[in-house]
């Protein structure tokens, strides 16, 4: 037997031995980049799991801080506080700590739903315009003036009472249909 036939069968062996090292090589590589990338997908879903969970809990609250401007600055609650004799220092109160509500529910539209942002900015707008009317009908009330003479003051601060809520339920309603939304399910 000569160098040559002896010689084939080893380089046959050796470039089998070869391909299949590279082949079960290449194998590898592509099963441990399909892992990752299977671990990187779904440490991406659990980030935007989180992230949904978040947002739907910021427009849940924006929903609810809505709801009570909508509510506290109603002809029924102003029928509350006006028979109630509140005096100025207590109705100032009451309005900062519900103009601090408007401010957290301006912020919460604004990072979240900005769409809605100018709608959260109207109904504070009209929550300064009623605390002033409703200030002077408190204050002329003080002073011994009659319902029946107060004339465009009270007319003013029943006309809000009566926009405050249409607005906020107009909120709520573009709110609701944010969180219904597919574009909302579907943002990460």
């Amino acid at each position: 037997m000569d160098i040559s036939s002896a010689l084939i069968p080893l380089l046959s062996a050796f470039f089998g031995a070869a391909f299949t090292f590279w082949g079960q090589r290449k194998l590898l590589e592509q099963r441990v980049s399909l892992e990752f990338n299977v671990k990187q997908a779904e440490r991406f879903e659990e980030a935007c799991k989180l992230e949904l969970g978040k947002l739907e809990e910021k427009i849940e609250e924006a929903h609810a801080i809505a709801s009570e401007l909508g509510w506290e600055f109603s002809p029924t609650v102003l029928n509350i506080d006006w028979e109630a004799g509140m005096s100025l220092n207590e109705y100032d109160l009451k309005y900062k700590a519900l103009l601090d509500k408007c401010s957290r529910l301006q912020v919460l539209v604004d990072l979240y739903v900005p769409h809605l942002s100018e709608d959260v900015n109207k109904v504070s707008g009209n929550m300064n315009i009623y605390w002033g009317n409703f200030r002077n009908v408190l204050s002329k009330t003080h002073q011994g003036v009659l319902p029946n003479e107060l004339g465009s003051v009270f007319d003013t601060a029943l006309k809000y009472s009566r926009l405050i809520p249409d607005q906020t339920y107009s909120l709520k309603h573009g709110l609701s249909d944010f969180y219904r939304s597919k574009s909302f399910r579907n943002e990460c």
